[in-house]
């Protein structure tokens, strides 16, 4: 249940929260890149990349997240500390974040989909369908299963495309398979067959995931294998998703797989048991805040970081790091 003012709250608590409860920080992130369309804000430039984590280096040591949660198993203060996360497992992880991260000397953790692996996300063809430049008529409409119709005009007009996005991204993601399947086909027919442009942001291959698995400073996580919404499923489907998922990911890659994200933030009360059972150490939610002592391993907060330079992100980040704990 959502109670009003309760993010003003929260927001107005930062300073004592820091103050006498600091802790580490989980960054989350998911593409460095920069592509010319991001109405999802999925992405972060990597020039702003570099000075971010130049900046976090002054601030924090940065640490894989199963380093972080072996120290807090072992009663260690955790305020010096900072985790660099990545969901979804997209190629530029491969290309740009880990020569990045490699040059700076840190460590980063990549959480995947193994069942998108070598193919391609729906969000991102949705996106590119969408996107300025792309032909199509000045109206769309678009059905949602039998309960809804949205409709959308003057989509000549990007800021009415990157409406479009938003209105599907906040319905889809946790809809049944077939409905997303269903506004695809929609999409792609109001395009036409010659019109249809290739995501930008696409998964990384087999392949790049087998050469990541060699690199010392990356953290493979698992991701469900369809990148599923597991709140949406019975507890034996969740086992199915999370379990798989990681016994796909070790056979692949050849190494044990530790750490655990959930999908869209998406978990029921049973699912973090169920992750914990299947033989994950820890897993990430989507939800802000700092890791300390109390916090459960199978619920730990992140950051999602905005797309913005090494100034702005040390002022951002000062919202849960007080420079005391330094």
């Amino acid at each position: 249940m959502h109670y009003p003012g309760r993010k003003i709250l929260r927001r107005a608590l930062r300073p004592l929260e820091r103050r006498f409860f600091p802790g580490a920080i989980v960054l989350g992130y998911h593409r460095v890149a920069d592509d010319p369309w991001d109405p999802l804000g999925l992405q972060v430039k990597p020039q702003h990349f570099t000075a971010q984590l130049a900046e976090l280096q002054r601030l924090r040591t940065v640490i894989s997240l199963r380093e972080l949660m072996e120290r807090k198993a072992a009663g260690e203060a955790l305020d010096r500390y900072a985790v660099l996360t990545f969901d979804d497992g997209y190629r530029d992880f491969a290309e740009t974040v880990t020569p990045i991260a490699g040059k700076a000397g840190v460590p980063v953790t990549v959480f995947v989909a193994s069942g998108c692996t070598g193919h391609q996300f729906w969000w991102e063809e949705m996106t590119a369908l969408l996107a300025p430049g792309v032909q199509g008529s000045s109206s769309l409409e678009l059905r949602l299963g039998t309960s809804e119709t949205l409709r959308f005009a003057q989509m000549v007009r990007p800021d009415a495309r990157a409406a479009a996005v938003d209105a599907l991204g906040a319905r889809l993601p946790c809809a049944e398979r077939e409905t997303i399947d269903a506004v695809l086909e929609q999409l792609r027919a109001w395009v036409g067959q010659n019109g249809r442009p290739s995501p930008a942001g696409v998964p990384m291959d087999a392949e790049a995931l087998v050469e990541l698995a060699r690199a010392p400073h990356v953290e493979i996580g698992g991701h469900t294998v369809s990148h599923c919404c597991l709140e949406r499923l019975a507890v034996e489907q969740q086992r199915r998703e999370i379990a798989q998922n990681k016994a796909d990911l070790e056979s692949l890659c050849g190494v044990p797989l530790r750490v655990f994200s959930y999908p869209n933030g998406s978990l029921s009360r049973r699912t973090p048991r169920l992750v914990e059972e299947v033989g994950y150490s820890c897993a990430c939610a989507s939800g802000d805040g700092v890791v300390s002592s109390r916090t459960d391993p199978f619920r730990i907060p992140r950051l999602w970081v905005p797309d913005i330079a090494g100034p702005d992100f040390r002022r951002w980040l000062g919202n849960w790091v007080s420079e005391a704990h330094a």
